[in-house]
């Protein structure tokens, strides 16, 4: 996958972004109600991380949170062959994942497998690296929110979804779903004459969108379509990774107008090309050849993990986004108490002056099983 994907290599080399692993012995006091035996020794595993956090890089996040399951299960290994007898150690799985719940390095995390056709695989086709920071905050600040980031989802297996087929479920419309190319591309049109102008960051100036000019309008839709069969697959048609990089096109170009954008495109009839037979997420590098491509991974892990912190809400708030990426996740534990998060002194965001990081700390109390 590493010289397939020579962008994902090259961003986990020089990435800051880290996990910390340990494995630690605890000797229970005698009398201790936690179920042992008197003065039994117990391992806990316990990883803290911080994941990569490019918003386009969901399937950089999945790989690093398999070597993190990896990693324990190696440590765990170790010391049970030196350990013979004992019972499995404890897990502790904690940090900032820059993921929601429903991305695939959750998933991973905490169902244990994640499949090659998951469409964060697929959304990481479009990844490309950011070099400075400055680069970095004005790609992060145009990219789609959460929200939009559904959206466009749901857009896509609307007009993925074929009449006449039985219903089938949106990850089996994201896994196989083609779009025709030629009438995505009369809808491209129709949406760019409909838009709203779009304001420069000239205070004093407006710059307008090809709304009334038919003419840009088709050169317009000419060159994001390029872009999405570029990213698609090889008969023309249009993937998911083609269509997500077409929605992130449209949001970098023209943030005003994406909602309507969006909206008119989701509101449009059906325009399937084909559903395959068997379920795809595999596609080509836009940047590279047509022939080159690109395929995720089935990965699986056995720590049989599950979430300790229930949180409501968001655990991180700037630049206008919200969103809930702090998690723990256990083996071994109940969880007794996790306190609310406090969001009264949020404002636009944190961090503020009683709120010193743009994070939220979560904390759960745990009783060992």
């Amino acid at each position: 996958m590493a010289d397939q994907w020579p962008e994902m290599k090259d961003a986990m080399s020089r990435s800051g972004t880290i996990a910390q692993v340990a494995l630690l012995r605890w000797k229970r006091a005698a009398g201790d109600d936690a179920g042992s035996a008197e003065g039994e020794e117990r391992l806990l595993a316990v990883s803290n991380s911080h994941l990569f956090g490019n918003p386009d890089g969901p399937h950089i996040r999945i790989v690093q949170s398999a070597l993190i399951a990896a990693s324990l299960e190696r440590l765990a290994a170790q010391h049970a062959a030196q350990d013979q007898g004992r019972a499995p150690p404890f897990v502790l799985v904690c940090g900032d994942t820059n993921a929601s719940r429903d991305s695939g390095a959750m998933e991973f995390l905490e169902s244990g497998e994640v499949k090659r056709t998951h469409p964060d695989w697929a959304e990481g086709m479009c990844y490309r690296n950011l070099v400075t920071k400055d680069e970095r905050e004005e790609h992060w600040h145009a990219g789609l929110t959460p929200d939009e980031h559904a959206e466009q989802r749901r857009a896509f297996v609307a007009l993925a979804s074929r009449p006449q087929d039985p219903p089938c479920s949106a990850d089996r419309v994201l896994e196989g779903g083609q779009l025709d190319a030629k009438l995505l591309h009369k809808l491209l049109v129709r949406a760019s004459l409909e838009a709203p102008p779009r304001r420069s960051t000239d205070a004093d100036a407006i710059e307008f969108t090809v709304a009334g000019d038919e003419d840009a309008a088709e050169s317009q839709a000419a060159a994001d379509l390029a872009a999405a069969v570029a990213a698609g697959d090889e008969d023309g048609s249009v993937c998911y990774a083609g269509w997500f990089a077409l929605a992130q096109g449209m949001k970098a170009r023209n943030g005003e107008g994406y909602s309507h954008w969006i909206r008119a495109v989701a509101a449009s009839p059906p325009i399937p090309a084909s559903v395959g037979a068997e379920p795809q997420a595999t596609g080509t590098k836009a940047a590279g050849p047509a022939t080159e491509r690109l395929k995720g991974l089935d990965l699986r892990h056995g720590l049989g993990l599950s979430i300790a912190s229930s949180v409501e809400g968001a655990t991180f708030s700037a630049g206008g986004k919200r969103a809930l990426v702090d998690f723990i996740l256990q083996r071994g534990f109940e969880a007794r108490a996790a306190p609310a998060l406090d969001e009264r002194h949020w404002g636009g965001g944190i961090p503020t002056a009683t709120v010193p990081s743009d994070h939220l700390a979560i904390i759960v109390d745990l009783q060992a099983k």
